[in-house]
Formats: C-alpha cells, structure tokens, sequence
C-alpha cells in the first residue's frame, strides 16, 4: 500500500511504496477484510476498468460502473450489475444551462471584485474562490451539501480525491480552499 510522505509535518505530494492497482488491490482488500472482520460476500465494489476484475471477483456484490471493454466483458461473463451513465446530449436546454453557467462565472466575478475594491487580496481571493463556483454549479442545477459541517470548517489536515471523469470538481474545488488550510486534492490524470 502506498501512503503520501510526509516531511516535517508537510505532504510533500511523493508517493511511499507500491502503488495499489489490479491484484495488489484485491490482496489488500482481502488482507483489509480479514483484519476488520468484514463479510466480503456481503460487500459492495464499485469499479469502470478491468484492472479491478480480481477485486470485484472477491465480493458478493460486485458493480461495474461505465466499464471498459474489459470490466464490461467480465461483467457479462460473470452476471455482475452495470450501471451506465451517458453524457447528456447537446440539446437546447443543457446548452441553455452550460451559457447560464459561464455567464455566471463571469458575473461572480465581477461582483466579487467590485465588493473587494479598496480592500486586501484576501479578501478578494476568498470571495472569488466562494462566489464563482457557488454560483456557477447553482446556476447549472447542482447543490452541494455538506455532512458534518463542523468538521469540514474545522481547521485541520485534509486530503480530497477527485474523480476525473467529472467536469464540476473544477467548481467543486475552489470552495474548499476557503477553509484553511487549503487541502491538498489530488486526481487522477
């Protein structure tokens, strides 16, 4: 398993070990199961590529979600639920909603700059990082809600992990630096 090296009290974004992918992942996932006592037949896995097939295969409930042609392959073989999200086409109304969401931006952070005139960068930078996106996933028909929300203004150490496949974490990013420290979020290239 790989861990993120820290160097005195600061990730250093460098990665410690092997990287978890493909049998690695099923092994670890076993070895996880076998320490906490966790029931794989009754589990849930969740994966969209064949490099998972071995950890899928270790449990009683395993989902293939927008698979590659290997995971979709093996899914049918074995009798594994599918779930499949299509991009939303081009019509008049999502069209509609992507303008309103630039306009959005654009407005936010005119607004945001106006209200900050005469007063530091900071404040600016807050407002920008808390208006523009808020506005924009709004205007776009997307809510965020928080769970805990002591915990996430609390001020702490923070790790997010983005999926890559989602064109709003550009959006979704920006109002967690708000809180600091910024936390560190990394992706998936």
């Amino acid at each position: 398993m790989h861990r993120t090296v820290i160097s005195d009290g600061v990730l250093t974004g460098e990665i410690d070990g092997e990287i978890v992918w493909g049998q690695n992942k099923a092994d670890l996932v076993e070895k996880f199961a076998i320490t906490k006592d966790i029931d794989l037949e009754n589990s849930f896995g969740y994966s969209n590529g064949g490099a998972d097939r071995s950890m899928l295969e270790l449990l009683g409930h395993p989902v293939a979600v927008n698979p590659d042609r290997d995971l979709a392959a093996a899914s049918a073989d074995n009798g594994w639920a599918r779930l499949r999200f299509e991009r939303r086409g081009g019509n008049l109304y999502h069209l509609a909603r992507t303008l309103l969401g630039l306009l959005a931006v654009i407005g936010a952070s005119g607004a945001a700059m106006l209200c900050s005139m005469g007063r530091d960068r900071r404040t600016l930078r807050n407002r920008l990082l808390r208006w523009v996106p808020t506005t924009a996933l709004r205007c776009a028909g997307l809510r965020i809600r928080v769970s805990g929300p002591q915990t996430a203004r609390t001020v702490r150490p923070a790790i997010f992990v983005f999926n890559h496949q989602s064109k709003s974490d550009a959006l979704i990013i920006p109002i967690s630096w708000v809180t600091p420290p910024p936390p560190w979020s990394p992706g998936k290239r």
